[in-house]
């Protein structure tokens, strides 16, 4: 199986914690503003876990740096040891 890249798995933990706060949004649009328990969990378990995938999967494959207090756009290279992040290394 391919290894995923930080920037695939950045994508993917985005893309989850996004569904979770649509879902919500759309909830809130369709029944108005009451207190409707079971959407709020998914929401929430779908936004916790978008943001457990980011910070256990984003990390640099050269290395293995967490890439701890980057929030939004990923760098080019890691900040520990400059490999390029779009690039796997050779098994």
């Amino acid at each position: 199986m391919k290894k995923l890249t930080p920037k695939t798995h950045m994508t993917i933990a985005n893309v989850v914690m996004g569904a979770g706060v649509v879902y919500n949004l759309i909830d809130m649009v369709v029944y108005g503003m009451e207190l409707r328990w079971v959407p709020t969990i998914v929401s929430v378990v779908l936004v916790a876990a978008g943001a457990v995938w980011r910070y256990t999967m984003v990390k640099c494959p050269h290395c293995g740096d967490k890439f701890k207090g980057i929030h939004s756009k990923l760098p080019d290279r890691c900040p520990n040891c400059n490999g390029r992040l779009d690039k796997m290394p050779e098994q």
